[in-house]
């Protein structure tokens, strides 16, 4: 699914319309439905491990000490017409300031390309040794002053071939769901990873323990919703949507009615409110993730043994 939104105004007029109070019209309703509707989004996150607003397949990871940590300092290249050039870049250092990135062979020592920004205010993806100039061996660039890599926009070099590729800068690790000695969509074979956790961290438990270990994972909730000031955001996920504005609404008629017994208003129920909770499960677009993605490899968490 694409990733659509609607506005925090949106909700709060929709929680106002099943509560039957304009909720915008008081400062401390306004609050409370702030509240609810971030808790219920937590517990959409934490039910459903498998949405894919959160959920990362495949992506390769740094293994160091036989563990895969929660957050690591890398860039997942991908899409690139130079297949070559694809893979994970692990911090190297620095250079004009900024952070320098490295694709080591197999053994983990051998430098293959860098990603880093030159003083010219370009990055390059290159086999030049980090703080080179850019000359004929780069195979991608982009013209940017950012302080971080850029993630989309680059252009091909001399030496590279269509299509540039798009970076993700990986995520840190709410929940491994899979670990996996190979790609399993590109590879189109698994050797799946048994693992524990330990500090924050996943152990893996095998023989022969690879350098980079494919995963698939959850990634934390960290959008607080509101309006868009004081760090929050204000695009409600579509998925969740209906959920929040219901969850919220009951949960304010249930504090006005133990106010006021006296008060008389057309509540949400229960059913409603777990309606449109067990609905986010049973979208097609989760369904086709289930079907696609969840089925086809080992979760090792017996909380998520029921896949739906």
């Amino acid at each position: 699914m694409s990733l659509r939104t609607r506005t925090w105004d949106q909700l709060v007029d929709t929680v106002s319309a099943y509560a039957g109070v304009t909720v915008s019209a008081n400062p401390k309703d306004l609050t409370r439905v702030q509240t609810l509707a971030n808790q219920a989004a937590r517990e959409v996150h934490e039910f459903y491990p498998w949405l894919d607003r959160w959920l990362v397949v495949a992506e390769p990871r740094t293994v160091s000490r036989g563990q895969v940590e929660s957050t690591e300092d890398s860039f997942y290249v991908y899409g690139a017409g130079t297949d070559a050039v694809n893979g994970l870049y692990v911090r190297n250092g620095s250079t004009d300031s900024k952070p320098a990135y490295t694709l080591y062979d197999s053994d983990g020592t051998t430098e293959l390309y860098n990603l880093f920004s030159h003083g010219s205010g370009v990055w390059l993806l290159t086999t030049n040794s980090i703080g080179s100039s850019p000359d004929v061996n780069s195979l991608y660039t982009i013209t940017s002053d950012s302080d971080t890599v850029p993630t989309s926009g680059w252009s091909v070099g001399g030496a590279g071939t269509s299509p540039a590729p798009l970076l993700v800068d990986v995520a840190e690790i709410y929940l491994m769901l899979h670990m996996d000695r190979y790609n399993i969509y590109q590879d189109r074979v698994s050797q799946p990873l048994e693992f524990h956790t330990f500090a924050g961290n996943y152990i893996i438990q095998a023989r022969n323990i690879p350098k980079t270990a494919y995963c698939t994972y959850q990634k934390p909730l960290t959008d607080e919703y509101g309006n868009g000031t004081g760090g929050t955001t204000s695009s409600i996920p579509e998925e969740l949507f209906s959920y929040m504005a219901l969850y919220a609404a009951r949960q304010m008629q249930i504090v006005s009615r133990q106010s006021n017994s006296n008060q008389l208003y057309a509540a949400v129920t229960a059913k409603q409110v777990q309606d449109a909770f067990e609905s986010i499960g049973m979208r097609q677009e989760y369904q086709g993730t289930i079907e696609n993605v969840a089925k086809r490899i080992t979760t090792h968490f017996t909380t998520n043994t029921n896949l739906v």
